[in-house]
């Protein structure tokens, strides 16, 4: 029992490092163009009506190892598979008292905006960025802009310089 249970694993690992495909939940719906109503259509056809994979295969328009996926994704969640809802994520939410806190945390422990974020991040739990935590730092007066960080306002040009020596590597000698 125990060693039927290590080659299932160790098959199921192998599977997945030939294909790399991960054993998660999402892995058969990644890049699909199928409808929610199609993927139901397959699961019942296969489950239910026993239709074989091929079948059901050529009437959807996809090749037969997808359709293998989307009902063995369907026979491990117990539930007919479902399309992740489109769109980007949503912005984050930062608790009220994110200012009050990165403000302490700059007065206590006299950090940079990376080491005050990193620090609400192991200590209090929350995940601010760090360009939020500058941009507050900055609002507040407790840190000031560097200038070599800053953009450059002027557009580079190659030659900016009045003399740029170009007629020295041209002829190779000074005059």
């Amino acid at each position: 029992m125990v060693y039927d249970k290590f080659a299932k694993q160790l098959f199921q690992c192998v599977i997945c490092q030939i294909f790399r495909q991960a054993l998660n939940r999402s892995f058969a719906l990644n890049g699909m163009k199928l409808k929610d109503a199609d993927l139901e259509a397959i699961v019942l056809r296969v489950t239910k009506y026993k239709l074989p994979t091929r079948v059901v295969a050529s009437q959807f328009k996809i090749s037969q190892r997808r359709v293998q996926q989307i009902v063995r994704l369907s026979k491990i969640t117990g539930e007919l598979p479902k399309h992740k809802q489109l769109g980007r994520r949503p912005y984050a939410i930062y608790p009220v008292t994110l200012r009050t806190e990165i403000i302490q945390a700059k007065l206590t422990l006299d950090l940079s905006a990376s080491g005050i974020s990193m620090h609400l991040r192991k200590k209090r739990g929350i995940r601010a960025d760090v360009n939020l935590v500058q941009r507050i730092l900055l609002e507040e007066g407790m840190a000031e802009v560097c200038l070599n960080k800053r953009v450059r306002k002027r557009p580079w040009v190659r030659y900016e310089r009045t003399y740029p020596l170009s007629a020295v590597h041209s002829t190779g000698q000074l005059e």
